[in-house]
Formats: structure tokens, C-alpha cells, sequence
């Protein structure tokens, strides 16, 4: 039997005044994924995200969440999801421990120790009774996702969770995130820190003007057919032109006085030999790691080759 998707995005559109925002989106998040929504901005994320949450009405297309459908059983579908959108606020003349209970106080069927749950989950326990003002960035980012947390959520929005953080704070935050994900909870990720979504997220979505361009699996998008070399030569110039009819070579260009190349996989000695044929001199060649930031560049703004 198939598991329900925890989110389940079905050829959403939306259009504002004569705007098309959002063009027939379908996408798909199961439970335990890290998932990664990329884009420009203006491209349509944080339309789709207000659809989702219920705070827009789509002109077409479904939602299911847990298999409740967003338009017919709102509240049913809304009660495990948790979101975290931009720097989290609280009150901050109360503590992390009250901020909280103002949350609970929303949710009936919550127990009490669920906020001591939560404070634990994310690592806050200690600072349950600190004023939230005298809250670091790094605190209040996991104290809104205890906040988000506090109905027991299935899914859970962060928009942006790297941002302003220091790099003890990020490697905090990515382990929260995993800690929690092992858990069985869904991460639904905005963030233009591609790299960290490249250590976070299983899986991505990149939307570009209302469409959606691709989604899957990260490591198999980035495993292609082809291998990046980066040439260290004096004669950049002279170098790139003699590839101009090379049969492996996909695409080259010069990046700050060396020449990048997208060959064939396994064809680098073919490129290293047809340089010294042509008789130009090579310090090293550098294989090159696919990356998400690259990736994402390509398929968002298309690098033009030399």
C-alpha cells in the first residue's frame, strides 16, 4: 500500500490582476523528507507557501495535507502542520517557557509537557526561563521551531532557517533539522544559502516565473554525464579556442583567469592530450564537484558557455 503523501501539491495555479503566479505546480513531500523549495526571487515560493498554509485561495488546483484537503477540511488539514517564517518573534518580557505556554493556550488538546518536550527536542531546556530579549539569533531560530512544534506537527515550514546565523549556529540548526526529520517530521525549506540546502534537503523543487522547472532527488539530479575540469594555464585564451571542436566537450568558460570545461564523463585525458597537442602549456587540471549552486544557477538563469 502507498504511503499518503504528507503534502501533496496538485496543479496549483494562481494569477494576480493580469499575472500569472503560479503555473499548474505539482509537487509531492513524504513523511520524514527534508524538502527543498528553490527559486528566484519573485518566482513564486512564498505565493504557493500562503496557499498551502490557507492564507491565499488558489485559482485552481488542489492541496492535501495528510490527506485532508486544504479547501474542504481546513482545520483538519492545518492541525499537524508548524511554520517558522522569517526571524521568529516573541514577547520579550516573558521567558522561553511562557512564550510557549501562549502557544499551548491555543491548542486544548495539548498537555502541558508537551513544552517541556519541545524545549528538549530543540535544545532550549536550559534557557526555558531566560527573558526571550536576551535571546541570542541562534536561540530564538530554535525556539520558534519548538514553537512550531508545540501541536505535535507532521509538517513543518521554515522559511529562510540559516539566515543571520553564525556558523556554530548553522551547524546547530542542520543537526535540529536532521535530529527531528529521523523523527518523521517533513521539512518544507526556503533558502537562498544553496549550500546548506545541499547539506539539509533529500530533495528539491526549483520554480522560475510560476513554473516549476524540476523536482527530485538531489543527489541524483546532480549526478550527471558529464565531469567539470578546471585548467590552470597561462594562455586561457588560446586554450579555450583550441576546444572549440573538441567532440567531448559540452560547454567551457572563463571564470577569474582560468577555464572551466563540462566534458564527457571519463574524457579528461582525451582534454588533457588534445592541449598538448596543440601546444599549451598546463600548471594542473582540477576535477570539479558538482554542486547544488550550480546546479541551481543553470536551470534558474542558464550560464551561457564561452
Amino acid at each position: 500500500m502507498t504511503a499518503i503523501p504528507v503534502l501533496d501539491v496538485r496543479q496549483v495555479s494562481k494569477k494576480f490582476w493580469n499575472k500569472k503566479v503560479l503555473q499548474q505546480i505539482s509537487l509531492q513531500v513524504s513523511r520524514g523528507e527534508v524538502f527543498g523549495f528553490l527559486g528566484p526571487n519573485g518566482a513564486g515560493k512564498t505565493t504557493l507557501i500562503r496557499i498551502i498554509l490557507g492564507l491565499v485561495r488558489p485559482d485552481g488546483g488542489e492541496i492535501y495535507i495528510n490527506g485532508y484537503q486544504v479547501r474542504g477540511a481546513f482545520t483538519r488539514a492545518i492541525a499537524r502542520v508548524g511554520a517558522v517564517v522569517e526571524t521568529p518573534r516573541f514577547f520579550p518580557y516573558l521567558t522561553g517557557r511562557q512564550n510557549l505556554q501562549l502557544v499551548r493556550n491555543l491548542h486544548p488538546d495539548v498537555p502541558e509537557e508537551r513544552i517541556d518536550e519541545v524545549l528538549a527536542l530543540t535544545g532550549m531546556a536550559e534557557h526555558a526561563h531566560t527573558k526571550t530579549g536576551a535571546y541570542s539569533l541562534g536561540m530564538k531560530q530554535r525556539l520558534g521551531i519548538a514553537r512550531a512544534l508545540v501541536n505535535d506537527p507532521e509538517l513543518v515550514f521554515l522559511d529562510e532557517p540559516m539566515n543571520g546565523l553564525d556558523p556554530q549556529g548553522i551547524i546547530e540548526m542542520r543537526a535540529l533539522i536532521d535530529r527531528l526529520s529521523s523523527r518523521g517530521i517533513a521539512f518544507f525549506i526556503t533558502s537562498h544559502l544553496l549550500h546548506e540546502v545541499e547539506q539539509v534537503c533529500e530533495t528539491i523543487a526549483i520554480i522560475k516565473n510560476g513554473r516549476l522547472l524540476l523536482a527530485g532527488k538531489i543527489d541524483e539530479l546532480l549526478a550527471r554525464d558529464t565531469e567539470t575540469v578546471e585548467i590552470y594555464t597561462e594562455h586561457p585564451d588560446k586554450a579555450c579556442l583550441a576546444l572549440d571542436n573538441a567532440p567531448f566537450v559540452r560547454k567551457r568558460r572563463l571564470e577569474a583567469g582560468k577555464l572551466v570545461v563540462d566534458l564527457e564523463r571519463g574524457s579528461s585525458m582525451d582534454l588533457n592530450r588534445m592541449l598538448v597537442a596543440s601546444n599549451i602549456p598546463v600548471r594542473y587540471l582540477v576535477p570539479r564537484k558538482s554542486s547544488l549552486e550550480e546546479f541551481f544557477l543553470e536551470q534558474a538563469y542558464g550560464e551561457e558557455s564561452v
